[in-house]
């Protein structure tokens, strides 16, 4: 009798703990010679399954002293699987007020992580595009290493 309790017991526990954890989609982008061309977009597809989960949509951005400008600005868009789109505008402030560079340091990089949207729900399943590009006055940004995209569910992190 208490072995079958036991048993049950952990029967329980083996499955509680083997529940579906939520998924993070995530992709990287390495600029070639560590330069972005204007007019040229980077794009993260991404699939939702559940229109009534929150998601949070954060991003990184590796770069190194070649870059010369205070912040970079972007234009970021989301793409439904039926085509409607949202659209805005992102500044990432690069340097401090006193000139030096913003970001957690590496060996030959510094990152910088930003939101691109909190509290996110999607109105429909399927395969949703995130279009960003560069929106700066010169037509080659350089000093840029790597632009990462993460989905979240909000309660996963």
């Amino acid at each position: 009798m208490i072995m079958n309790r036991f048993s049950l017991v952990a029967l329980v526990l083996l499955m509680a703990s083997c529940g579906q954890k939520p998924e993070i989609q995530s992709h990287y982008y390495g600029f070639e010679n560590e330069t972005w061309e204007k007019n040229t977009p980077l794009e993260f597809v991404f699939t939702i399954k559940d229109t009534s989960e929150m998601f949070s949509l954060d991003a990184s951005l590796r770069y190194n002293e070649r870059f010369t400008f205070n912040s970079l600005n972007m234009s970021v868009s989301l793409i439904s699987p039926s085509g409607s789109s949202r659209y805005k505008g992102v500044s990432i402030e690069m340097k401090n007020s006193d000139g030096t560079p913003r970001g957690e340091s590496n060996e030959d990089y510094l990152e910088i992580s930003f939101p691109l949207y909190r509290s996110l729900r999607f109105n429909e399943e399927g395969e949703w595009i995130l279009n960003v590009m560069h929106k700066m006055p010169v037509d080659i940004t350089r000093g840029l290493k790597g632009l990462e995209f993460e989905l979240y569910p909000t309660e996963s992190k």
